[in-house]
């Protein structure tokens, strides 16, 4: 009996020890149901975008120059990238199409969740 007592406590004490979901304020939606972005966010936005250019600023630009150091002709390299634009002009028209998802949009609660459909 006090085994079955000091288990059923143990377990009352530590709850569901998977997945504790998120107990937070819902995300800030607009009328259209879109989440709307916050002041901390676009802060965080803001810092991270400029501490990117001051990264990419730094770096020179002959390092990103096709200078890879082999013994390969220029003839051989101007065949392979005479080649490689063939191929990709042929497929950039594929690569154009930009696929947009034009259906409804997930129907929310009033949490701002997305609520299960029967489909």
């Amino acid at each position: 009996a006090v085994f079955s007592l000091s288990i059923a406590l143990a377990s009352a004490s530590f709850g569901h020890i998977g997945y504790y979901g998120y107990h937070g304020p819902a995300a800030p939606l607009s009328t259209d149901g879109r989440v709307i972005e916050t002041p901390e966010v676009a802060h965080a936005r803001a810092i991270h975008l400029a501490a990117y250019a001051a990264a990419a600023a730094k770096v020179p630009a002959t390092a990103w120059a096709e200078n890879t150091g082999d013994a390969t002709s220029n003839a051989e390299k101007e065949e392979v990238k005479d080649a490689s634009e063939e191929s990709a002009s042929a497929s950039a028209s594929k690569e154009d199409e930009v696929i947009v998802y034009k259906g409804p949009l997930a129907p929310l609660d009033e949490d701002g969740r997305v609520v299960d459909t029967p489909e």
